[in-house]
């Protein structure tokens, strides 16, 4: 129980990889305060891992605060962030829209940057704090048809470095991880399609997709005490794409 007595809060908690983070949060003693757009899931999950369900866009900063106010109304503090919530824009260079790449600028960045803004001062009174984003391995490595998804998550990767220099002389840790493929509904349309599901095996050494239960033990560690010494990191958790 690493995290018993925490209070973590996780964005894009409602599905896929930010809904296996808070069950893995959960189990490790932390109370959860689940946000989402997705009332009915998000409700179901919080009851499940007796945490808080807050509705929350995080493309607006108004519930990006509220997510963070909720936590300390009814909690009293934030230990944790988990930074989940995003989405995935796939196409071309040449059919990316205006309004396409601000929705996944909004989704990704603005949503990472307004939700940290609202948990840190919080974090800052306490003297301590652990922040985990997620970037994603095409934050990191150029990915054919993902020129918007590889700029929003390599902006969140030095978004990450930005904030861990800013705010380790005060107690807080931020790290990112940046996981490869991991088999979530995010994805899933784009599964079905044979030439994406063999490029992302093929990118994989290890020749399968990544599953949820693959990265929450990263979460779990690096919100817990056990990561006191790690600042700035980007952790690949991504069956060794990278490394290729």
């Amino acid at each position: 129980m690493r995290l018993d007595g925490r209070v973590a809060i996780v964005s894009g908690g409602t599905s896929g990889m930010g809904a296996a983070a808070a069950r893995g949060l959960a189990a490790e003693g932390a109370t959860v305060v689940v946000g989402g757009r997705n009332r009915g899931r998000g409700t179901a999950l919080a009851d499940e891992i007796g945490g808080i369900f807050q509705p929350a866009d995080v493309t607006r900063v108004a519930d990006c605060r509220a997510l963070a106010q909720r936590a300390v109304d009814e909690l009293g503090r934030v230990d944790v962030l988990v930074n989940c919530a995003g989405i995935l824009p796939l196409g071309s260079i040449t059919e990316v829209t205006e309004e396409g790449f601000d929705e996944a600028w909004r989704a990704n960045v603005k949503g990472t940057f307004f939700c940290g803004q609202a948990v840190i001062p919080h974090m800052l009174e306490q003297g301590r704090g652990k922040i985990v984003n997620f970037t994603s391995v095409a934050g990191l490595a150029g990915v054919a048809g993902g020129s918007v998804y590889c700029t929003t998550k390599g902006a969140i990767v030095t978004m990450t470095k930005a904030w861990a220099v800013e705010l380790a002389p005060h107690g807080l840790n931020v790290n990112a991880i940046a996981p490869g493929t991991v088999e979530t509904p995010m994805n899933e349309a784009f599964r079905e399609d044979p030439a994406f599901d063999a490029m992302t095996r093929g990118a994989t050494p290890q020749g399968r997709n990544g599953q949820v239960d693959d990265v929450v033990p990263m979460v779990v560690f690096l919100a817990s005490d056990d990561a006191k010494w790690m600042n700035g990191s980007i952790v690949a958790v991504d069956g060794g794409w990278l490394a290729t």
